[in-house]
């Protein structure tokens, strides 16, 4: 599907008031639908109505799915909107990522679990698309599709592309991740692109029996889970990662690497929180692994995210950079920072240049081959 073929509605008034009538109702869903599409609206308040409205927009009729609304804002207007529809909300407020995904996933009917962050959308034959596959193909757990690229107006983005680009489709058994990886690598694909985006993820429920205590645990890196738990299920099933364009992810400020306004003091702690979230959620991917076909792979993955938090490898040291390079860039100086933010700048330089000197000499790597022997990936 072209980016000329999507079409975004505006939704009239503002973003929060949504019409009944456009939307459709699911008040008399089954009480079993086959669909739960969980949204998880933690803070992004003014992309969240249309992003519910994509799901309400579906092709398929409105008992074979329901919706799930994670939020961590008031928001009167949506609140009576989404439950006049028959949807659920749950305040995410005081609840970790895993703890607020866990308790969604708790309550949920469906045996099919869709994501949708509350910055992106669905296209209108996501839902279908996803019933007619899992319904065909029993022994599929874990779905991916392609995207689409919007920006912060709904606008299309056309020539959109990340590093990691989606391979195409390819189907394989949860056995057999070394070969995957292996292949992918051969010609030219990342297989962290198998997994990117959480809104392109749909898995069956049962991925999860047994397992939600590391849903809970986690507090990033969601999509990665999702791959991990179909890769650890037990028993033998199914994946399959496809570029059939079934999501629009949206392209702005809050889901890119290059923050644009630099001058807020939140900026810095921000980073360094969300890197302790990725190493933290990493060490339980980790420990989850441990005798599967991936623990080398999400080993070696720990060792990436904590070395990047740790400001010990090239990605981290230019990180530092980019940040620095901003903060001292035309009008956003380190002055306009408050007095901890800048201090904080200031010992940033001090890392960075001792890094730089130091780096072929000291490297986190080198602690964790001790801490893991077994794991090929920290031997080279």
């Amino acid at each position: 599907m072209s980016d000329e073929n999507i079409s975004f509605r505006e939704i009239e008034n503002s973003k929060e008031n949504m019409s009944l009538s456009s939307m459709g109702t699911i008040s008399d869903s089954k009480d079993n639908p086959l669909i739960s599409v969980i949204i998880d609206g933690f803070m992004r308040k003014e992309f969240i109505a249309e992003a519910v409205k994509s799901v309400y927009d579906q092709e398929i009729p409105k008992s074979h799915f329901e919706i799930i609304v994670l939020r961590a804002f008031d928001s009167p207007v949506i609140d009576r909107t989404l439950l006049g529809n028959g949807a659920k909300i749950l305040n995410s407020a005081n609840m970790t990522m895993g703890q607020a995904i866990a308790e969604a996933i708790e309550i949920s009917k469906g045996e099919i679990i869709c994501f949708l962050d509350d910055d992106d959308l669905f296209l209108p034959n996501k839902l279908s698309k996803i019933e007619e596959i899992f319904k065909g193909d029993k022994e599929l757990c874990y779905y991916h599709n392609g995207q689409t690229f919007c920006n912060s107006k709904s606008e299309p983005v056309s020539g959109f592309k990340f590093k990691k680009e989606n391979p195409g489709y390819l189907k394989c058994d949860n056995n057999n991740f070394l070969l995957l990886n292996k292949t992918l690598k051969k010609i030219g694909y990342y297989i962290e692109a198998i997994w990117f985006n959480l809104s392109s993820i749909s898995v069956r429920k049962k991925i999860f029996s047994g397992k939600m205590n590391i849903v809970r645990s986690i507090t990033g890196h969601p999509d990665d889970l999702m791959f991990y738990l179909a890769f650890s299920y037990p028993d033998k099933i199914s994946i399959i990662n496809s570029d059939e364009h079934l999501t629009v992810y949206r392209v702005h400020n809050s889901t890119t690497n290059i923050v644009k306004q630099v001058d807020d003091a939140t900026m810095i702690n921000n980073r360094i929180k969300q890197y302790q979230d990725f190493t933290s959620s990493s060490f339980v991917f980790m420990q989850m692994m441990r005798g599967t076909t991936c623990e080398s792979y999400v080993s070696a993955r720990y060792a990436y995210d904590l070395a990047f938090f740790y400001n010990t490898k090239k990605e981290g040291i230019n990180m530092i950079k980019q940040t620095i390079r901003l903060a001292l860039k035309e009008n956003y100086k380190i002055v306009e920072f408050n007095f901890a933010v800048r201090i904080r700048v200031y010992l940033s330089l001090f890392v960075l240049a001792f890094f730089y000197i130091f780096s072929k000499r000291f490297s986190v790597l080198k602690h964790l081959r001790s801490a893991f022997p077994n794991v090929e990936s920290f031997r080279r």
